[in-house]
């Protein structure tokens, strides 16, 4: 899989580019990975493409026209089922120069996780981090999670759930301690 994941300063101008994507045989034949048609693709504004930015303009890396890459928008995700003997990936990550100027860049992180049919080492689940101060919350507080009804306990500083890929959580936050009948509103 093929992970484009924003780094916490926003979305804008993160349009990236998986350039010269190559499958390395054990044998040492290569395969462009662009040949290859992907079992599935998550990305923000479903923009995953080939041999196309995301904006459907041709694409450039360093000023120059390129043929083989694999653009998208973060946060994305893009499965590929691998043929036999595949031992390496080898790609260039860069961000999409037509998108926004080289000196005022998108910040991205591009992960590459490989797995073999049934292992259980594909993440399904991303942590994010809400750092509880940007929202004015210096004490403890007490977090319920309203979707499944129960309590997550308490947290000071960061608040770190796992969510699924592209998925959304929702918490109350409690910087005062409850009263019985709220307790016993929230239980039932």
């Amino acid at each position: 899989m093929l992970f484009v994941d924003p780094n916490g300063d926003g979305v804008e101008g993160d349009s990236a580019l998986w350039v010269d994507p190559t499958l390395v045989f054990a044998d040492g034949r290569t395969e462009p990975l662009v040949d290859r048609t992907w079992t599935s693709a998550d990305a923000l504004w479903d923009s995953a493409s080939i041999r196309r930015s995301t904006s459907g303009r041709p694409l450039t890396f360093h000023g120059r026209p390129i043929a083989a890459a694999i653009s998208t928008l973060a946060a994305s995700r893009i499965e590929y089922a691998l043929p036999p003997g595949v031992a390496r990936f080898r790609a260039t990550g860069a961000i999409d120069e037509r998108t926004k100027a080289p000196s005022e860049g998108g910040t991205v992180r591009f992960v590459v996780s490989a797995s073999t049919l049934g292992s259980s080492d594909t993440p399904s689940t991303t942590r994010i981090d809400v750092d509880l101060r940007q929202l004015g919350l210096s004490a403890a507080v007490r977090v319920r999670d309203l979707w499944a009804h129960r309590s997550i306990g308490t947290v000071q500083g960061t608040f770190s759930p796992e969510l699924a890929f592209h998925g959304a959580g929702l918490y109350r936050l409690f910087a005062d301690p409850l009263t019985s009948s709220e307790e016993a509103m929230l239980a039932g």
